[in-house]
C-alpha cells in the first residue's frame, strides 16, 4: 500500500510540474543505439530512443508521465541515482531517480522511473546511467510506467542529484 502512495505521489507531482500541453522541451530522440548489454529478453534494435537530458530532466519526464502514449514501447536513457525501498512482505520498489523541488517541503520530490532489469542492480544511491524500453502496466487499477532495462551502467562522475526543471 506504501508503494502504491508513493507511487500516486510521485505522479501527481509530475503531472502538476509538467502542465498541459507542449513547451517546445520535448526529450531528444535518436536513432537505435549499438546493441546494449543485458540478457536480451528487451531488445532496443529498430527503437527510437528517448535521451533524457540534465537541464531538462523534470520537465521531459513530467512530459512522459503526462503523455504516454507518445513514449511507451520506444527506448529511453537517462541518468540518475539508484534506489530500492522494501514494501509489505518483501516487495523490493527499484528506481532511478533524482530529487526535484516539487515535493511537499520544496526539495523532496522525485523524478524517474520504477525500472525492471534481469541482471544484478547496483549499491543503493549508485549514480547510474540506464538504458531500456519503457513500459505502461496495470497495478490495483492504475496504470504505471517502469522502464525495462537493456543497460545498467554505474557511472564514476555524478550528475546533479536536484533537478529543477
Amino acid at each position: 500500500m506504501r508503494r502504491f502512495g508513493l507511487l500516486l505521489a510521485l505522479l501527481a507531482v509530475l503531472l502538476i510540474a509538467g502542465g498541459c500541453g507542449s513547451n517546445g522541451n520535448e526529450p531528444e530522440v535518436a536513432g537505435p543505439p549499438a546493441p546494449a548489454a543485458g540478457s536480451g529478453a528487451v531488445s532496443l534494435e529498430g527503437r527510437e530512443i528517448v535521451n533524457i537530458r540534465e537541464r531538462m530532466f523534470a520537465t521531459q519526464i513530467s512530459d512522459i508521465y503526462t503523455n504516454p502514449a507518445n513514449y511507451v514501447g520506444k527506448g529511453v536513457r537517462y541518468e540518475g541515482f539508484y534506489i530500492e525501498e522494501v514494501y509489505g512482505a518483501g516487495e523490493i520498489f527499484r528506481a532511478v531517480i533524482r530529487m526535484s523541488p516539487d515535493g511537499c517541503c520544496g526539495d523532496d520530490g522525485r523524478s524517474g522511473f520504477e525500472i525492471v532489469w534481469d541482471q544484478p542492480y547496483p549499491k543503493f544511491n549508485d549514480w547510474v546511467e540506464v538504458t531500456g524500453v519503457l513500459e505502461q502496466y496495470a497495478e490495483g487499477g492504475i496504470q504505471r510506467l517502469r522502464v525495462q532495462a537493456v543497460s545498467l551502467r554505474v557511472l564514476a562522475v555524478r550528475g546533479a542529484e536536484t533537478v529543477f526543471q
